[in-house]
């Protein structure tokens, strides 16, 4: 990954993470989906890497966004999931904003 990219993917999940942390004081671990499981060729690979093998396709930065301490949270802490979520997502928005 190139150093500017990497620098704005850090700056990036550093605003997200904040914001998330900002709904109920929740600290956000953030890091890459290949520390949390083992996975390779995910969706946000792909959806990165893609304009280095066809310099005609736009740069995508992508994120997978991990929520929650349980699979299927019960429905009360599931809302104050989703204000944390709001947060983040309006938070990326922003960060795509100044990028522009």
């Amino acid at each position: 990954m190139p150093s500017g990219d990497k620098e704005h993917m850090i700056y990036a999940t550093s605003r997200m993470s904040s914001a998330l942390s900002e709904i109920r004081g929740n600290e956000y671990k953030v890091q890459q989906p290949v520390g949390l499981y083992l996975a390779s060729e995910t969706s946000d690979d792909y959806a990165y890497s893609r304009c280095f093998v066809d310099k005609n396709e736009e740069k995508v930065y992508a994120f997978c966004i991990e929520f929650g301490n349980e699979f299927v949270p019960l429905m009360a802490e599931m809302k104050n999931i989703i204000k944390e979520l709001c947060s983040v997502m309006t938070e990326l928005c922003l960060v795509a904003m100044d990028k522009q």
